[in-house]
């Protein structure tokens, strides 16, 4: 799958964000500003993100 410069980059500050976050080296605050959200739709994704991996998981 070929992605343009800019969507790679979305993706890859929103996963490094992520990932610091889960690993409580963040606050949710500064992951959200890390991925370029606010903090409420930071966390909506991570809750949906985490809803789909379950849900993958279980088939």
């Amino acid at each position: 799958m070929k992605m343009s410069e800019s969507e790679f980059t979305r993706e890859a500050r929103m996963a490094m964000a992520a990932k610091l976050h889960e690993m409580d080296r963040t606050s949710a605050g500064l992951a959200a500003e890390l991925a370029g959200l606010d903090r409420l739709s930071f966390l909506l994704a991570q809750v949906l993100l985490a809803r789909l991996m379950r849900s993958g998981l279980d088939r």
